[in-house]
């Protein structure tokens, strides 16, 4: 049987990520998480990675799009081990029909392989735990925009947060898309919040212009207000959609409402006054938001949006929230933040 090849092509113009390649290489768990923002570069990452450490693994390198964001239904565990045990060379008549099988099977064809497989856009642990090879000599990379804890319980996976590209790695980026340096690069990738992939279709923009350093100079005019961001990168509305849509109805609202607040940081108190619940409640939508990768939280107790994502939030908000519902949020804020009267001597509330 030939040694199974199934990486797709490498990422045009990969840059930086020295310091999580390091981590990739470095003697780790059998499995290892890159967990980060949508757009971010995890596929990419993960793939430059793989393709570079051939050697490492002589019985094959594998990859299944688990399509956990995508728009398309989530892949069945049963159908990615299905590929999987194509890949390895198992004939159809011979393919057990339920995921129990398969997955017996797939673990006896890996206990003694040498053997990477990378699993890419994963949606939840239950989609990923089934396809995790069972030789110890084996090593599996799993993206996801989740924080997957009961992957890093069940196996002690080392999670990898890829965070936005260094502004110097993200104008190279934009650079080496577009095919030469240009004046502005670097505020228009500023605009683009350093996101990979907004810098990529920022490029791809300029780039398939017949007036390249108009159009760019032009991008960063748009660029600048970030309700026009989405505008001049539209494709950046499915991406974030698809990781929207998994959130339960209040860490939704949440969100919506998050968007329409004009700092990047809020505090738990402060998200708790503009959702009108308890601490206790937002603390806990703060933590699936957070979970899903559509917040960081930088210091503990305070959260940040990036701001491509608060403009998402905000035009949902605007489309999907009464007027009535938006204008009480953020009162309720206001009211959190204004400083209480001071009591007057000698007098009682």
């Amino acid at each position: 049987m030939s040694v199974p090849a199934q990486l797709p092509p490498p990422a045009a113009g990969f840059v930086g990520r020295k310091a999580e390649l390091a981590l990739l290489d470095a003697p780790s768990p059998q499995v290892t998480l890159l967990f980060g923002p949508p757009g971010v570069g995890k596929s990419a990452l993960a793939v430059h990675w793989a393709r570079a450490a051939g050697d490492l693994f002589p019985d094959g390198r594998l990859h299944v799009d688990l399509r956990g964001f995508a728009d398309a239904e989530p892949r069945d565990p049963a159908d990615a081990l299905r590929l999987l045990l194509e890949s390895l060379g198992v004939e159809p008549g011979r393919m057990p029909a339920d995921l129990d099988g398969r997955r017996a099977l797939y673990r006896g064809r890996t206990s003694s392989l040498r053997l990477l497989v990378v699993l890419d856009n994963a949606r939840d642990d239950d989609q990923v735990l089934p396809l995790l090879p069972a030789g110890d000599r084996s090593r599996a990379v799993v993206t996801s925009r989740r924080r997957l804890t009961g992957l890093i319980a069940a196996t002690g996976a080392r999670p990898i947060d890829l965070d936005v590209l260094a502004e110097d790695e993200a104008v190279e980026l934009f650079h080496d898309r577009v095919g030469g340096a240009g004046p502005g690069a670097a505020d228009v990738v500023r605009a683009c919040g350093r996101l990979p992939l907004a810098v990529t279709l920022a490029a791809a923009r300029v780039r398939t212009s017949g007036h390249p350093l108009a159009t760019l100079a032009a991008l960063h005019a748009e660029l600048r207000r970030p309700a026009n961001r989405l505008e001049a990168l539209d494709d950046l509305r499915a991406v974030l959609s698809w990781s929207y849509q998994g959130l339960t109805p209040p860490a939704a609202r949440l969100f919506r409402l998050l968007g329409l607040v004009a700092e990047p940081e809020i505090a738990l108190p402060a998200a708790s006054a503009l959702l009108g619940r308890p601490a206790s409640a937002a603390r806990r939508l703060l933590r699936e938001l957070t979970e899903a990768a559509l917040l960081t939280e930088p210091v503990p107790g305070r959260f940040a949006m990036m701001d491509v994502i608060r403009a998402y939030a905000g035009e949902l908000a605007r489309a999907t929230d009464p007027a009535a519902d938006r204008r009480a949020a953020l009162t309720r804020l206001k009211d959190h933040y204004r400083p209480a009267a001071p009591v007057r001597p000698g007098l009682s509330e």
